[in-house]
């Protein structure tokens, strides 16, 4: 797991002491990606804002726990991914009949060490997604973290509808044949 920079320790002693500053600076900074993240997942902009909503209010009611030498990204990461599998618990059935035993109960007290597991599957779609050719990585990335649709992509980059959706096409391939042992979380976050 990468190690945080000087300003994320900052900010993690900062909230940990009860520095509302700090734990403002933290909402501004990471607010926006946890945001595009959960939206992309339900597709609803009022369940992904209170869904992150939740995860910050955790991270504020937990302070105390935070540990400044662990990744808050990740914690982050985790929080949201929790809050999101919760949500499809209560919205269909069908999902949680297919998620693994622990995710059907409820996350609340998912700690800094829990996220050490979440910590390598983070890093490995990191790696993919950067592993990619420079073009369809930025495709990938306005597809999938900004959610924009192939039209959108197509105007932005220049290019056909067509070639977007064959960068999509070649990126998400290259994904499952890279991220196999973790098919199924990618299924379920990235529809991939």
């Amino acid at each position: 797991m990468k190690l945080n920079s000087d300003i994320e320790r900052e900010l993690i002693r900062g909230i940990m002491h009860g520095s509302v500053k700090a734990y403002e600076q933290m909402f501004m900074r990471h607010y926006p990606t946890f945001y595009s993240l959960a939206l992309g997942l339900v597709k609803d902009k009022w369940v992904a804002e209170e869904i992150v909503q939740n995860v910050f209010m955790k991270v504020w009611l937990r302070r105390a726990t935070l540990k400044e030498d662990e990744s808050l990204y990740v914690y982050l990461f985790v929080l949201t991914k929790y809050e999101v599998l919760n949500y499809f618990r209560y919205k269909s059935t069908r999902i949680v009949d297919h998620l693994p035993e622990h995710s059907v109960y409820d996350m609340a007290d998912v700690s800094m060490e829990d996220t050490m597991r979440e910590a390598e599957l983070h890093n490995a779609l990191e790696e993919a997604v950067e592993a990619l050719p420079p073009r369809r990585r930025e495709i990938f990335r306005m597809s999938r973290f900004e959610q924009m649709s192939a039209k959108e992509i197509a105007v932005r980059t220049g290019l056909s509808v067509r070639t977007v959706e064959k960068h999509l096409e070649l990126a998400l391939r290259d994904l499952r044949a890279r991220l196999n042992p973790f098919l199924f979380f990618l299924i379920l976050f990235f529809n991939i």
